[in-house]
């Protein structure tokens, strides 16, 4: 279990549910992303979701403090408190003490403040990674070896933050690049990829599928390692 430190103490921001409340309460959307100007309605669920999902991958595009800011004005407007959304849904430390206590259990570490890492600064992004593990492992006195990135695709995690993972003393760092593990990837256990079971895959037949491996070397083009 990968944690973020701000989320464990009820901070943070839980910008893409932000997104989603706004979009769920809101009726239209007008905002300025960058030079494009987005309006849409939002007042049926299948407006609502054509609304969240151009918005969110314009968002994804840009810098993320830009992103972070936009979540913020449509959450103010629909009256959203982020706050709450992070003491809701969010294990606070004493949870996730509990859950360390537990024997098959293994706590890692997914940065202070949940940012697109690639996005920011080397430093802002060494920074993110160090403090976190050194936080966890001070506050559950438990060594963290293993990190995750947060979002984890090639736009938020590349060659530099696989270099940084490693430099600030993780063994392993998982992106989210989908795929299944292969003896190449013990010469790149920062770049690991991932195997996601979500809310969009819940039957056993695509579960199936997925650990056949056969999408994943489809979606990777045939290739078994897929770290550039």
């Amino acid at each position: 279990m990968f944690v973020t430190t701000q989320f464990a103490e009820g901070a943070g921001r839980l910008w893409w549910l932000e997104l989603e409340e706004a979009v769920a309460w809101l009726d239209r959307i007008s905002v300025n992303v960058g030079e494009e100007t987005i309006a849409a309605p939002a007042s049926t669920a299948e407006e609502k979701q054509a609304a969240f999902e151009r918005l969110y991958w314009a968002l994804r595009r840009g810098p993320e403090e830009r992103l972070r800011a936009t979540v913020a004005l449509l959450a103010e407007a629909a009256g959203v408190d982020g706050a709450r959304l992070v003491r809701t849904l969010c294990l606070g430390w004493d949870e996730i003490a509990a859950l360390a206590r537990e024997p098959n259990v293994t706590i890692g570490a997914h940065t202070l403040s949940h940012p697109m890492l690639a996005k920011w600064p080397a430093a802002v992004a060494r920074r993110e990674m160090a403090e976190s593990k050194a936080g966890i492992e001070e506050r559950l006195a438990v060594p963290v070896r293993h990190f995750a990135y947060p979002v984890g695709d090639p736009a938020s995690a590349g060659a530099r933050e696989f270099a940084l993972a490693e430099e600030v003393g993780f063994v392993t760092a998982a992106t989210t690049r989908p795929g299944h593990l292969f003896p190449a990837h013990a010469s790149h256990l920062h770049a690991l990829p991932r195997v996601s079971v979500n809310g969009l895959y819940q039957s056993e037949e695509a579960l199936r599928a997925m650990l056949s491996g056969v999408p994943f070397l489809a979606w990777n083009r045939g290739r078994r390692v897929n770290v550039a």
